[in-house]
């Protein structure tokens, strides 16, 4: 006797050699707020803050709310290296780079940076000591491209800087020393990382919440290298073994400052920490970053295209190319920094990395569409993984409708012809309503096994197969005169 249950397998190298929220998506994560590894539903920006604070995790959620809508799914990840200063010299502020007098007053920054910012302090108002209180700032967070309002500095000299976890603290302990006019103060911070144990945590919570908080698809928030990507694969064969039909969105590490685009690519497409062999059937790797401007602070800043591209995908149709041009360009790319279009960079679509490209006549930029799938493999392409995503979703429901379903018997302990039959047109109505009318597949069959002993094993297996729809991806134009 056994446990009543239905499952799922994927069967693969069917297809040869191929190049709507129905769902919310999950993002997972780290943020300054909240219980590790507890999905929670949020349903907009607000929320998200309230019950996250801020940081990378929730930057990304707050894009996903912003574009595509709520509510999604939302999961911290432990933080395991908390975020850090950069650019100090001994625990403080460099002599600013525009330096107006000759005794600039000292700025030591203090606090656990919540994310990566590119901290500018310009003086917008002298003060020869800090008792005077005529001293004023404006703060940016991304490298001067945008400031905040006029800040008073007070006679104390410390100022926070709002929701970032930065204190800023001036010293004037020498008459000399000045805030001058027009000074400008840099220096920079890391964001908050992860480490394995963490994100298998968060990625297994996930998995747990699946009939409780459903969602298409799990974006991991922050860089995966070769060395953590086994985590990551480990996490999506536990949802396909356990007939959980989900994917996962990753995010590769940036182009470091002064590291050649050529040597970047080289450091991806290598092995460890590249992904070099590393492949899998429902994992998306996206390397590219763009600057785009944040939801939640005063800021435009460089981070990685997968923000954008989450909510492009999670509005479109499974089966919808993400970069279909009559949908329209990527919503949101101030700048694209990693053009998949130019010669550099045309390796990452083969070697498995999803970014985004120009074409020529379009204005904007659209994204491609390749998974992390070994190449000759069926699931190439986000779109198959997507509707095969789905397909076992439309196929699990109508094969549960027949669990502990009592069925005529026939020789041998077969089903018998007419209950196959029915079984048959009871499965294929569900494929024609929820995969082919919707245009999600171009046919699909589902065919009970009629051989066997159904009542001995009291199992019963279908063979599901699925035509996909195919893709335009080079149009190629024959132009010339005619007399006719």
């Amino acid at each position: 006797m056994s446990i009543s249950g239905a499952s799922a397998s994927f069967s693969n190298q069917s297809l040869g050699n191929p190049q709507q929220l129905d769902l919310p998506p999950a993002v997972a994560g780290c943020c300054s707020a909240g219980t590790a590894a507890v999905p929670t539903l949020v349903a907009n920006a607000d929320a998200l803050v309230a019950a996250f604070g801020y940081g990378p995790m929730c930057e990304a959620a707050a894009t996903l709310l912003d574009l595509a809508g709520g509510p999604i799914v939302v999961c911290k990840v432990a933080t395991a290296a908390a975020g850090a200063f950069t650019g100090l010299a001994a625990g403080v502020v460099p002599d600013p780079a525009t330096l107006m007098g000759v005794s600039p007053m000292v700025c030591t920054p203090s606090g656990t940076p919540r994310d990566a910012y590119t901290v500018w302090v310009k003086v917008t108002r002298a003060g020869a000591t800090l008792e005077a209180l005529t001293a004023m700032v404006r703060i940016s967070l991304d490298g001067g491209t945008t400031y905040g309002a006029e800040t008073p500095v007070p006679s104390s000299g410390v100022v926070v800087i709002p929701n970032t976890g930065i204190t800023l603290t001036w010293s004037d302990n020498t008459d000399a020393d000045q805030l001058y006019l027009n000074d400008i103060y840099i220096f920079g911070s890391t964001a908050p990382t992860w480490d394995t144990t963490g994100l298998a945590a968060a990625l297994a919570a996930c998995q747990g919440v699946a009939d409780t908080l459903d969602h298409e698809f799990v974006h991991v928030v922050g860089p995966v290298t070769g060395l953590t990507f086994p985590t990551v694969s480990t996490a999506a064969d536990n949802l396909i073994a356990a007939s959980i039909p989900r994917w996962i969105l990753i995010e590769t590490r940036d182009q470091s400052n002064g590291e050649a685009e050529a040597t970047w690519v080289g450091v991806l497409e290598g092995a460890s920490p590249g992904f070099a062999g590393l492949t899998n059937n429902v994992v998306v790797k996206c390397s590219a970053f763009a600057t785009q401007a944040s939801r939640l602070m005063p800021a435009t800043w460089r981070r990685p295209l997968a923000w954008l591209l989450s909510p492009r995908i999670a509005t479109i149709p499974v089966s919808q190319h993400p970069g279909r041009v009559r949908t329209g360009a990527i919503a949101g790319i101030v700048t694209l920094h990693h053009d998949f279009a130019s010669s550099t960079l045309l390796s990452l679509d083969a070697q498995g990395f999803l970014g985004a490209q120009s074409i020529r006549g379009r204005s904007g930029y659209f994204a491609t569409d390749r998974s992390c799938a070994a190449t000759g493999t069926d699931f190439t392409s986000v779109m198959r993984v997507r509707t095969i995503c789905y397909a076992a979703r439309v196929a699990l429901a109508a094969a549960t409708d027949f669990i502990n379903e009592d069925n005529d018997t026939g020789d041998n302990g077969v089903l018998s012809s007419s209950a196959a039959d029915a079984f048959d047109q009871s499965v294929d109505s569900a494929l024609q309503r929820e995969l082919i009318d919707r245009k999600f597949v171009s046919t699909a069959s589902a065919r009970v096994n009629r051989t066997d002993d159904v009542l001995t094993t009291e199992t019963l297996r279908f063979k599901l197969r699925f035509r996909p729809r195919n893709y335009a991806k080079t149009i190629t134009l024959d132009l010339g005169f005619t007399r006719e």
